[in-house]
């Protein structure tokens, strides 16, 4: 598991692709290239 409270610099996470709410696959760092976003990670339980 990754500490972020930690003083060291977040994991380059740019390469991983998602899928986006209509189902195509995304690359994340395809998100913020044109604009600054809010990157949150829901986890579905059940």
């Amino acid at each position: 598991m990754i500490d972020l409270n930690e003083k060291s610099t977040a994991p380059d996470v740019s390469g991983l692709t998602v899928l986006s709410m209509e189902k195509n696959v995304v690359q994340l760092g395809s998100l913020w290239h044109e604009r600054q976003i809010v990157l949150t990670f829901l986890r579905h339980f059940g």
